[in-house]
């Protein structure tokens, strides 16, 4: 009897103890979960921050980043510089601050404007006329919304043609607007066709400024830059090599030389008086000795409005300040006005 009292009440105060400790073992289980919950909303939370967070700087970083590499782009090319002009990079220092100033001031941004330069500084020999070349380098391309990598080279090769200095700078600049102006094509398109031309007309005695008004004027006849430059140096090839027709066709005019025709009339003026000889109404196509040369003749011959002649008198009395009057209207734009600032 003791003993199954014992018992039962011993399972009786069992069972009410496994509900007490049932029901700390839920609280506690309950708390558990709550702190669980807060927990996670609180990693949540420093998650969103740290998403916030890094939203909001990636940009900074990204820029940094851009910054850091601009300028170590701008100090390579200015080193490649430097090793062309046989300068250290302490001597080097000037010459950096004043390409940057160039480069912030223009459309085209410090790394072109150095990128230019290198161009400049390894493709003339005269030190003293290199800026020079680089200002109206970047003038022109401006003026024309064209490469500055493209003008520059024209303007290098056009002043080694023609042997300018400083001065003439401004006036190969003025050539290269003048003739897009009054021409059709991009100045891209004349970069990379005038240098073609330039060197064989020196050596010919004729100059920079009929060059680029015959190159527009062929342009208007539905001729690219490019096949003007190539027309154009046939129709000199033909007088400086002349076959036996030409050089009839020069006795009949009293003088020995195609050069020598070249020297006196210019281009333009040596077809003419070459048209007006008796071998040119027999033969013209073959004294000029190939289709390119026969071409570019026989546009530059054609007296529609006034011909080439009206159109090269018009050409010269607006080519002196072609360019900053270009440059000026390019400039009002809103994405050059961007471009600078930027």
């Amino acid at each position: 009897m003791q003993t199954a009292s014992l018992e039962a009440i011993f399972t009786a105060d069992t069972k009410d103890f496994d509900k007490g400790v049932n029901r700390v073992n839920k609280s506690f289980n309950d708390m558990s979960k709550d702190m669980g919950k807060g927990l996670k909303s609180i990693g949540g939370g420093i998650s969103k921050f740290g998403g916030d967070l890094l939203a909001m700087t990636a940009p900074l970083a990204a820029g940094f980043g851009l910054a850091v590499k601009s300028a170590m782009d701008f100090d390579a090319t200015m080193t490649n510089i430097g090793a062309v002009m046989g300068k250290t990079k302490g001597e080097m220092a000037g010459l950096s601050a004043e390409i940057l100033a160039i480069g912030s001031n223009s459309t085209f941004g410090p790394q072109a404007v150095a990128e230019a330069f290198y161009d400049v500084a390894g493709g003339v020999a005269d030190a003293s006329i290199r800026m020079d070349i680089l200002n109206q380098s970047i003038a022109t391309a401006e003026a024309g919304q064209a490469s500055l990598a493209g003008t520059t080279s024209a303007m290098i090769a056009i002043m080694n043609s023609y042997k300018l200095g400083a001065e003439g700078a401004a006036f190969a600049s003025d050539v290269l607007t003048q003739t897009v102006g009054m021409g059709v094509g991009s100045m891209d398109d004349l970069a990379a066709a005038m240098p073609q031309v330039t060197g064989l007309a020196n050596s010919l005695g004729i100059g920079l400024d009929e060059i680029g008004g015959s190159m527009a004027y062929l342009s208007t006849q539905g001729f690219s830059f490019s096949q003007a430059g190539t027309q154009l140096r046939a129709m000199m090839t033909a007088l400086l090599n002349p076959n036996e027709k030409m050089k009839a066709a020069l006795a009949e005019l009293g003088v020995e030389t195609g050069a020598a025709l070249l020297e006196t009339y210019g281009l333009v003026g040596a077809y003419q008086q070459l048209a007006s000889t008796g071998m040119a109404e027999k033969e013209f196509a073959a004294m000029l000795g190939s289709t390119e040369a026969l071409t570019g003749a026989t546009a530059l011959l054609s007296t529609e409005a006034g011909g080439a002649t009206a159109f090269m008198d018009k050409f010269g009395e607006s080519l002196t300040g072609a360019t900053e009057r270009a440059r000026a209207i390019q400039l009002e734009g809103a994405t050059a006005q961007f471009n600078t600032l930027t």
